[in-house]
C-alpha cells in the first residue's frame, strides 16, 4: 500500500484556492512583475519562489484575508468566513447540519 495523505482538509483547501488566483490577478493587473531572480529552479525543473520573492504575495494575501465582507448579516474578515465554512462542513459531516454551501 502506498503511503498517501488523503485528508478532507486538502479537499476543503481546493474550494478556496480561487482566492489566491484573485490575489495574483490583482497584482499582475496593477503592473507587478516578478523578477526572474526571485525564482529558484528545482532539480525536477519546477519553479519555486525564493523567500524574498514571496514578500509582495504574502502582503497581498494578508490584505485580501483581512478584508471585511458581509456574511450572515455581519461584516467579518474574509479569513473568518473561510474558517466558518470549515466548521459548517464539520457540522454537516457530523449530521448536525442538513445542508452546506460554500458560497459567500
Amino acid at each position: 500500500m502506498r503511503n498517501e495523505k488523503r485528508s478532507l482538509a486538502y479537499d476543503l483547501q481546493e474550494i478556496f484556492r480561487g482566492e489566491i488566483d484573485v490575489i495574483v490577478y490583482r497584482l499582475l493587473s496593477k503592473g507587478y512583475r516578478v523578477p526572474k531572480s526571485d525564482f529558484l529552479r528545482m532539480s525536477n525543473y519546477a519553479l519555486r519562489l525564493r523567500v524574498g520573492g514571496t514578500d509582495k504575495l504574502s502582503k497581498a494575501y494578508e490584505t485580501r484575508m483581512s478584508e471585511r465582507i458581509e456574511y450572515e448579516g455581519k461584516l467579518i474578515p474574509r479569513r473568518k468566513v473561510i474558517e466558518r465554512k470549515g466548521f459548517e462542513l464539520a457540522e454537516y459531516v457530523e449530521g448536525r447540519r442538513e445542508d452546506i454551501d460554500f458560497l459567500y
